[in-house]
């Protein structure tokens, strides 16, 4: 019996060739993935003098200042943006949730109805919405300030995660939600003791998500905020590259600068790889 099990085992994928094959196939990507970083890498640690030598040499003596020249050009502007984007994704997450658990446990007069308007605003393009937006912050008041960057940050995240959260947490048990009652728990008990911790790993993944969009925006922030010392990291980089390499005449230390204006993503990605790798995205079903 056991014998059979183990030829059946050892027959198609999970045969010895196959098995050889995947994980070859599967190295390649992951070298492939890492190329463009393991490069930038390398080039972050040459000189000047390296770099006439010849773009592939090695360095002879790795050049680490590099990215501690990176971080005091960047280290107000990367910490402003952090603040920015955590806000956002933090503000976003919390209000789409309260909103997908009115959606998720209760019934109301044409509640199928404001679901649909809802999801309906995601068909909409966003670059549609660009000059109404630029507007309606000139209207406000809000133009060269944080909030023009901030408000309609989590304005625009807010849709989709309604979607989201509102899926989730609709296949949550409502035994746990009739218990609670029962036991005299509130709305805002329910919500916060029950619906929130059973669904952390998709807020997780979502914050992570938002996070790391508004990080990368580039446009927007642009357009909203002309002041230097308030400005997002993205529409400031090029203008740093340019500025980093005036002082040390070094092209190594632009690419030590971009893997440092990186790093935050980097933070979060592995934050958010936890629930992905662990399978913790469904855990709040699992009982």
């Amino acid at each position: 019996m056991n014998a059979s099990v183990k030829r059946m085992r050892k027959r198609g994928v999970n045969a010895p060739l196959w098995q050889t094959v995947l994980h070859i196939c599967a190295w390649a990507v992951v070298l492939l993935v890492m190329a463009p970083f393991l490069v930038t890498l390398w080039f972050s640690l040459k000189g000047a003098d390296d770099f006439n030598r010849g773009l592939w040499t090695l360095p002879r003596v790795p050049r680490f200042n590099n990215y501690w020249v990176c971080l005091q050009a960047v280290n107000f502007n990367m910490l402003n943006s952090v603040c920015i984007c955590l806000v956002i994704a933090v503000a976003a997450v919390l209000v789409s949730s309260l909103a997908a658990y009115t959606f998720a446990r209760y019934d109301f007069k044409f509640k199928n109805a404001l679901f649909g308007l809802i999801i309906a605003l995601m068909m909409v393009p966003g670059i549609l919405t660009l000059t109404p937006q630029y507007l309606n912050i000139l209207s406000l008041g809000l133009h060269n300030t944080r909030f023009a960057v901030i408000l309609p940050g989590i304005a625009g995240n807010v849709v989709g995660c309604v979607f989201l959260f509102r899926t989730f947490m609709g296949q949550q048990p409502g035994e746990l939600y009739e218990s609670a009652r029962v036991e005299g728990a509130g709305d805002l008990t329910m919500y916060f003791r029950i619906a929130l911790p059973l669904s952390v790993p998709v807020l997780m993944i979502q914050l992570v998500g938002i996070f790391a969009m508004q990080y990368n925006d580039y446009l927007w922030p642009m357009l909203v905020v002309e002041k230097p010392a308030i400005q997002m990291l993205m529409p400031l980089l090029k203008d740093m590259i340019a500025d980093v390499y005036a002082k040390t005449a070094n092209a190594g230390a632009t690419y030590a600068l971009y893997i440092v204006s990186g790093i935050p993503l980097v933070v979060t990605s592995l934050i958010g790889l936890k629930y992905f790798v662990n399978g913790d995205f469904a855990s709040g079903l699992k009982f």
